[in-house]
C-alpha cells in the first residue's frame, strides 16, 4: 500500500523523493533474490562465496618438517651435549613426495627435506647444519624439544575447520588456498547480469564517427566498467534513439536477458520524457519514482517491470554516476548478499578547503574530491563543476556526502570520503 501511495504522489506531484526511502520502495517493488551456482575454485577470482568453505582435512595431514635435516625421536637427545655427543644411525631418506610408513625406532634418524611428511615415531627434525655426518650416522650435539623444527599436522587448517566465512569476496591468495586444500569447486553468488543502454539520437559509439552535432556514448562504457569491477555482468545493448519504441525494445531485451537495466540520458522531469514514457509503455507499476533529493542526481528514478527495476541514469555525467551509486550500485550489492551501500570503503581525509555549495539545501548534495598523500595523512581537495563536467570525474578519487539540511564541513575537517569501484583506485593517492 506505501509502494502505491508513493507512485501516486510522485506522478501527481513530480516532487523529489529523499535518496533512502527512494531506495527502500526500490526494495519493496522488485522480486530479484540472490542466487548462487557452483564453480571450479580456479575461476573464482573476486567472486562473493555463498557458503562457508570448509577443509575437507587437515592440513598439513601429517606432522612435516620445517626444514632440512634429519627426523629423530627427541627423547633420544635428551643427554647428548658438545662434551657427549650423540651418534644415531641414518635408516633412510624421507622425500616430499613420500608418505612414510616404517616406524623410526630408538637411536635411528631419517634424513628429510622441507615440507616432507616425519615417519611415525619421530616428533623432531636435527638441522642438517648443526649435525656432524659421517659413515651412515650422525652425532648430534644438543637436545631436542618435542616438536622442535615441526609442523604439527592440522596447525594449519584443522580437519572440518571453517577456512573462509560466507560472504567472502575471494582474493588471489585464496585460489592458491582452495586448490591446496583440494578444493576443486565452491559455491558463489551469481553475478548480477546488467543491461546499459545509452539513449540519444546524437550519440555515436566511436570517437571515429563524430560530426557536428554527434556525441560518443562514453557514459555507457564507464558504466558498464564500473558494473563489472562492482562484481556485476555488465550486458552493454548499445544506443537507442529518441523513439519511443525504439526505446521500449531496448528495454524489454534488457529485461529479458538481465537482472537489472540501466538507461543513460534522453530523461528530465518535463512532460517530454521518452524514457518514462517508455517504461509506463511496458507494464505495471511502471515508473515508481522520478526525482531525487539529490544532486547532482535530482532528475533520477527507476522503475519496476515484473518484478525487475529498470534505472533512470541522467545524461550529465555527475549525476549518472551518482544516480548508479545510489540506487543501482547498493543493489547490485545486496543481490551478492552484501550490505546494500553506495559505497564499497571509505576511510578518512583532511579537507582542504570548503566545499563552494550555494543551492539545494534540502537535498543529499554529492562532493567528488581529488586525494593525494600528505605526511602524515590523506588531503582531500574538492573539486569544483558543475553536473556535465568531464574534468570532475577526470580529478576524482572518492566522494564526500553532505546529508540534508547541512552545511558543507569547514576547512581542515577529517571527513568520511567514500569510494565507488572502478572509480575509485587507492594506488592514486596512496603512494
Amino acid at each position: 500500500m506505501l509502494r502505491v501511495l508513493i507512485v501516486k504522489w510522485m506522478k501527481d506531484r513530480r516532487s523529489y523523493l529523499n535518496v533512502d526511502r527512494a531506495f527502500d520502495t526500490l526494495l519493496s517493488s522488485i522480486t530479484l533474490k540472490p542466487s548462487s551456482e557452483m564453480i571450479p575454485a580456479i575461476h573464482s577470482y573476486a567472486r562473493v562465496l555463498a557458503e562457508k568453505v570448509i577443509a575437507p582435512a587437515a592440513r598439513p595431514l601429517l606432522d612435516t618438517s620445517h626444514m632440512d635435516g634429519f627426523a629423530l625421536r627427541s627423547a633420544d637427545t635428551m643427554h647428548s651435549s658438545k662434551s657427549n655427543p650423540l651418534s644415531l644411525k641414518i635408516k633412510g631418506a624421507i622425500k616430499l613426495e613420500d608418505f612414510p610408513e616404517e616406524r623410526i625406532s630408538q637411536g635411528e634418524v631419517f634424513g628429510i627435506l622441507t615440507g616432507a611428511h616425519l615417519p611415525p615415531g619421530a616428533d623432531a627434525v636435527a638441522p642438517k647444519e648443526k649435525v656432524y655426518k659421517a659413515d651412515g650416522r650422525i652425532e648430534v650435539s644438543e637436545p631436542l624439544r618435542d616438536g622442535e623444527n615441526v609442523i604439527r599436522a592440522g596447525s594449519d587448517f584443522a580437519q572440518r575447520a571453517v577456512v573462509f566465512e560466507e560472504g567472502h569476496i575471494v582474493r588471489a591468495q585464496d585460489i592458491g588456498i582452495l586448490a591446496a586444500l583440494g578444493i576443486p569447486k565452491v559455491r558463489v553468488y551469481d553475478r548480477p547480469r546488467v543491461a546499459i543502454i545509452n539513449v540519444g539520437s546524437e550519440l555515436v559509439e566511436s570517437p571515429e564517427n563524430i560530426q557536428p552535432g554527434k556525441t560518443v556514448s562514453s557514459h555507457g562504457f564507464m558504466i558498464s566498467r564500473i558494473v563489472s569491477k562492482s562484481g556485476g555482468d555488465p550486458q552493454y545493448l548499445g544506443i537507442a534513439p529518441d523513439e519511443e519504441d525504439k526505446i521500449g525494445m531496448a528495454m524489454q531485451k534488457g529485461l529479458r536477458e538481465s537482472d537489472l537495466v540501466c538507461t543513460i540520458g534522453g530523461s528530465s522531469m518535463g512532460e517530454a520524457d521518452l524514457v518514462e514514457q517508455s517504461i509506463n509503455k511496458l507494464g505495471d507499476p511502471g515508473v515508481i519514482v522520478h526525482g531525487l533529493q539529490l544532486q547532482p542526481g535530482r532528475v533520477g528514478g527507476f522503475g519496476v517491470i515484473d518484478g525487475k527495476p529498470i534505472f533512470i541514469l541522467p545524461g550529465l555525467i555527475l549525476s549518472t554516476v551518482n544516480c548508479f551509486a545510489f540506487l543501482a550500485y547498493p543493489l547490485i550489492r545486496r543481490l551478492m548478499n552484501k550490505d546494500p551501500r553506495p559505497y564499497s570503503w571509505r576511510m578518512k581525509a583532511r579537507l582542504a578547503h570548503r566545499p563552494e555549495l550555494s543551492s539545494f539545501h534540502d537535498f543529499r548534495r554529492i562532493v567528488w574530491v581529488e586525494l593525494k598523500s600528505g605526511p602524515n595523512e590523506i588531503v582531500a581537495t574538492p573539486i569544483s563543476g558543475d553536473s556535465s563536467k568531464l574534468n570532475v570525474m577526470a580529478k576524482a578519487n572518492g566522494y564526500i556526502v553532505i546529508p540534508e539540511q547541512q552545511d558543507p564541513p569547514k576547512d581542515d575537517l577529517l571527513v568520511d570520503v567514500h569510494f565507488l569501484p572502478g572509480v575509485s583506485e587507492p594506488e592514486a593517492f596512496l603512494f
